[in-house]
């Protein structure tokens, strides 16, 4: 459930609703006797400080309307630490002048792990795909000798699906890389012109000759 607080510009809470204690274990009581250093780990206050001073200064000298995310780590009454999700937006009073602050504050642990898991994966998928293409680099470099030899025409076509096969996984294990960076947000996307006809014959002489043998 969300938490409702209110708080000066120096952050002082003055309010803080009794849904904290599904979400932290305290009472707003024993929530607002807390120091900043018991509410969040040592290297978090400073910064959260900081963070949310710059955005109350800026807000200073912008009328309008604006609100803020922060997300900070907060201690649980057991001692456990879960990450909120802070919405914060300034109170002014009838002549515009900021003069506190109102925040809703939601436990937004689980989205962070969900977003670290899908780093570590795409760091691994980017990791083994530049693995997987050092072997096919070497199978292109050989089917490209094997084209030089004095061989038949039927070798010489099994030696193209070759090469052409392992192109297309080439390709592929570019497509992962590209997702995976995507997923980074690294990717930048390259239109190129594209005949369809070459792509519908590549992917027929890619099959040809396990349908024969079928």
């Amino acid at each position: 459930s969300d938490i409702i607080w209110t708080a000066d510009l120096n952050m002082e809470l003055s309010y803080i609703s009794p849904s904290i204690k599904t979400v932290l274990g305290f009472s707003p009581a024993e929530y607002m006797a807390l120091s900043p250093f018991q509410r969040h780990p040592d290297k978090q206050v400073a910064a959260l400080q900081a963070q949310l001073t710059s955005e109350i200064d800026i807000a200073k000298t912008d009328s309008h309307p604006k609100t803020y995310m922060v997300d900070a780590q907060h201690y649980r009454a057991d001692g456990s630490l879960v990450w909120l999700a802070m919405h914060i937006s300034l109170l002014r009073d009838e002549n515009g002048r900021p003069y506190g602050l109102h925040g809703i504050s939601r436990d937004n642990t689980a989205t962070r792990k969900i977003e670290a898991a899908n780093r570590v994966k795409s760091e691994f998928l980017a990791n083994i795909s530049h693995e997987i293409r050092t072997p096919l680099n070497s199978i292109l470099g050989f089917t490209d000798l094997l084209h030089e030899q004095s061989i038949d025409s039927t070798a010489r076509q099994y030696a193209e699906n070759i090469k052409l096969s392992a192109l297309n996984l080439l390709a592929l294990v570019n497509d992962v890389i590209n997702i995976a960076g995507l997923e980074g947000g690294k990717t930048d996307l390259d239109y190129k012109p594209t005949v369809v006809q070459t792509l519908i014959k590549e992917c027929l002489e890619s099959v040809t000759q396990q349908a024969e043998l079928k």
